[in-house]
């Protein structure tokens, strides 16, 4: 059995996590800016926002 890591994000994660939050928004036909998408990742690494995102780790 495979095991998974699960880790918070970190900011070299910012192109991986932009491919799939891109791919997201097109599945539900959503459109945000560039813009829209650099602050939600700003606020993902603030740790004194209460959005966070987890990513797969090695392991």
């Amino acid at each position: 059995m495979a095991t998974v890591m699960v880790r918070d994000a970190e900011a070299a994660d910012w192109p991986a996590w932009h491919r799939m939050w891109r791919a997201n928004c097109a599945h539900f036909n959503a459109s945000l800016s560039l813009a829209e998408d650099e602050e939600l990742w700003r606020r993902i690494m603030d740790p004194n926002s209460p959005v966070g995102a987890l990513e797969q780790g090695e392991g």
